[in-house]
Formats: C-alpha cells, sequence, structure tokens
C-alpha cells in the first residue's frame, strides 16, 4: 500500500511540474513569433523592443482572457464577444 501512495504522489508531482513547464516554454515561443512580426514590420531599436514588449504583453492577456472565458463555458459569438472586452481592459 506504501508503494501505491508513493507512486501516486510522484506521479501527481511529475504532472504539477510538466504543467508548469508548459507555461514556461510558451514564453520564449510568443517571443519570437513576436520578433518576427517585427521583422515584417521593418522595425528596429526602441520602436522594435517596444512592440515586441507589447506584444508579448497582448499574448499574455489574451491567454489570461481565454482561461477566463473557458472557466465560464463561453462559446461562440459569446466567447468572441467576452475575448474582445477583456483584451481591451
Amino acid at each position: 500500500m506504501r508503494i501505491v501512495s508513493t507512486t501516486l504522489a510522484l506521479a501527481f508531482f511529475a504532472i504539477a511540474a510538466h504543467a508548469q513547464q508548459g507555461g514556461a516554454a510558451a514564453q520564449p515561443q510568443r517571443t519570437k513569433d513576436c520578433n518576427l512580426e517585427a521583422s515584417d514590420h521593418g522595425l528596429k531599436g526602441d520602436a522594435r523592443q517596444k512592440f515586441v514588449n507589447a506584444c508579448v504583453k497582448s499574448g499574455d492577456k489574451l491567454a489570461a482572457c481565454n482561461k477566463q472565458a473557458a472557466d465560464r463555458k463561453l462559446k461562440g459569438d459569446a466567447h468572441r464577444k467576452f475575448l474582445a472586452e477583456c483584451v481591451r481592459r
């Protein structure tokens, strides 16, 4: 019985650690995508840095709003309207 309890506890911690890494891994990808978008716009120097920072922050905001919409179980037009209002706040 003790082995089963230990195994379950280790599995729980492994799942929790993997979930935390997923959020950490998404940040560099978002930064990379924002940098590519800045290149497409031909931005350089301070303008580029400001654009990338705003782009990354907006992605974080969108993810948070999307989670709220999912928690509220919104679908279709209600989901889109909620996201539009939430991102503007």
